[in-house]
This record gives structure tokens, sequence and C-alpha cells, in this order.
């Protein structure tokens, strides 16, 4: 099997194992594969056995009167990405790369599935969702990234306006849904796919360079932050504090380097859309400092030492992107 390296897709990998519980394992080991595959046809297979897996992980941890929905859901992921596979059988016809982008763009979970299938999604743990939901996303997003240049001409204008669409409509509504939500979690749930709909807006952008930065460190900023705020909840008030001013995009973290990336992005492709990012950022600021729970437990040394190591992963990975975009091996 060919191998499409990179260093920059390495850091968002260990930055995934790093943070990882050991239920994340294989699921990472699969999304890696993916990533690093040089084939489409492995990468697309590799998604829909990690596809499956995630199914084994939300049915293990799932309640019994969401069986259905949630059969339905990853029944439909499954489809439209064997949509994509089709694509790839029918390589050389003109019609084999928007097949193989209708299919990988639908598989992920946009605005309208997060309304179809919120109650499966919220019914799971954190965990479990960061694997079974999120994940796939994220590695089918950077799947996604590889077909641009394999885009015919004529089919150009419905990738920009296909990712608009999807994009900022989920962009937009995740950073609005978390503003609703109360608990932590569902805050979380929405949070991400906000960060999700951003990435598919900032694969219009013509710069690679620009892209693999801004949806490799959003890609990091999604899977870390979730745990980060719900260690920090267990380690007492302050530190949940802390842990909150951190994703607001305090400079030297991720997050920031995420939103700096994600804004040149967007600016390089139109200065307008900036208003749009605005908008969203000022709703996740304010999500971000409202309706949290708190639950403070007695000390846990396993609970700090893993708290350590995501702000540590976090600061690695921030700086890791900056050295790696000045010295150009992306």
């Amino acid at each position: 099997m060919n191998f499409d390296w990179s260093f920059l897709s390495a850091v968002m990998v260990i930055a995934w194992l790093v943070t990882s519980t050991p239920v994340g394992l294989g699921p990472i080991a699969l999304a890696a594969g993916a990533v690093f595959s040089g084939s489409m046809e492995v990468s697309i297979l590799l998604l829909i056995l990690l596809t499956m897996a995630s199914y084994l992980i939300s049915s293990r941890q799932g309640k019994r009167s969401n069986a259905v929905l949630s059969q339905m859901n990853f029944s439909l992921r499954c489809f439209f990405l064997f949509v994509s596979l089709f694509g790839v059988a029918l390589q050389g016809s003109p019609l084999s790369s928007l097949l193989i982008f209708i299919g990988l763009v639908l598989s992920l979970p946009t605005v309208l599935w997060s309304l179809i299938f919120e109650r499966q999604e919220h019914g799971v743990t954190q965990r479990t969702y960061l694997y079974s939901s999120l994940l796939p996303a994220l590695a089918t997003l950077n799947v996604l990234m590889r077909i641009k240049p394999e885009m015919r001409v004529e089919w150009t204008q419905t990738w920009d306006l296909v990712l608009t669409i999807l994009g900022l409509s989920t962009f937009l509504a995740g950073s609005w849904l978390s503003l609703m939500k109360r608990k932590s979690r569902s805050k979380w749930i929405h949070l991400t796919q906000a960060w999700l709909g951003l990435s598919m807006f900032v694969l219009m952008v013509d710069s690679e360079s620009l892209v693999r930065l801004a949806i490799a460190s959003l890609s990091v900023v999604m899977m870390t932050s979730p745990i980060l705020i719900s260690l920090g909840q267990q380690l007492g008030r302050k530190t949940e504090v802390f842990s909150r001013v951190f994703l607001a995009g305090m400079p030297g973290f991720l997050v920031c380097s995420g939103l700096f990336y994600s804004l040149k992005s967007i600016v390089a492709l139109n200065v307008n859309w900036i208003w749009v990012l605005i908008v969203a950022f000022t709703l996740q600021a304010f999500a971000l400092n409202v309706g949290h729970e708190f639950r403070e437990r007695e000390p846990n040394s396993s609970v700090r030492f893993r708290y350590y190591i995501v702000v540590a992963t976090q600061l690695f990975c921030a700086v890791a992107f900056f050295w790696l975009e000045r010295v150009g091996h992306l």
C-alpha cells in the first residue's frame, strides 16, 4: 500500500493517540490508515471499517431506546461511503470525482444530520461520541482534502456551492445551538460540529498549505478540547475556569492557532467572509462561559495527569504547526 506521508498529519495523529483512552486506540489506527494511505480506494475502505467499528462502540454504550436511530445513522454513513467507493471504481469517468466528493461530504455530520440524529448522539457518553462520531468525521475530512486537485473544471462550482452551504450552515447553527444548550456534553457536541463546519468551508481556499494547517489544527482542537474541559471540571472550579480560558483562544494554545489559520484562510478567500467568522466566534465565546455544569470530585492523580497531558499536547501541537509552517514541511 502506498503512503501519503506528511509531518502535519503525523503531528495530528500523534495528538489523537496521546490523549486517547484505550477504547479509542483501534478507531484511531483505522483513521490514521485512511489519512496516510496514498490510495483513495484503500482510504475509503478504511473509512467504511471505521464506521462499522464506530457503530459497535456506539451500540455498546448507547441507550436501547436509541438503537433504531443509531442503526439508521451508521447505515446512512456507510451508504454514502459506498457511493464514494463506486466513484473510485468509475475512475476515468467524468462522474468519478463528483461521486467521491458527494459521498464523502454527505457522510459528514452536518447541521441536517445533527437535527435528525440529535437524540442518538446526545444519548451516549462524551468518550463514545468522540470515537464513534467525531473521529470518523475528522478522518473523512482529511481524505476529502485530497479530492480537490482531482475535481474536473466543470465540477468546481459544485464543490464551492456545496461546501459553502453545508459548511457555513453547520458552522453558524452549531455555534448557536451550543449557546442554547445547558449540559456540557451537548454544548461540546455542537461546538465540535461548528468547528467541523468551519473546516468544510476552509476547503474552498485555493492555498493548499493554509487549508492543511487550518484543518490539522482544528482536527486536534475538536478531539482534545472536550477532554480538556471534562477533566478540568473533575479537578475543581478553578481548573475548569482556566480550561475555558485556554479554549476561548488564549495565545500560545492550539485553539488560538486554529482560529488564526482559519482566519488567514478565509481572508485569502474573501475578506468579507470575516464577518461570518466574527458572528460565529462571538456565539462560541458566550457558549464557553454560560450554562456549564460543575462536578467537583475528590482530586484524582490519574485525572490530573491526563489533564496535564492534554494541556501539553495542545501546546506542543501549536508550536509544531507554527514550526512546520515556517520550514515548509506541510
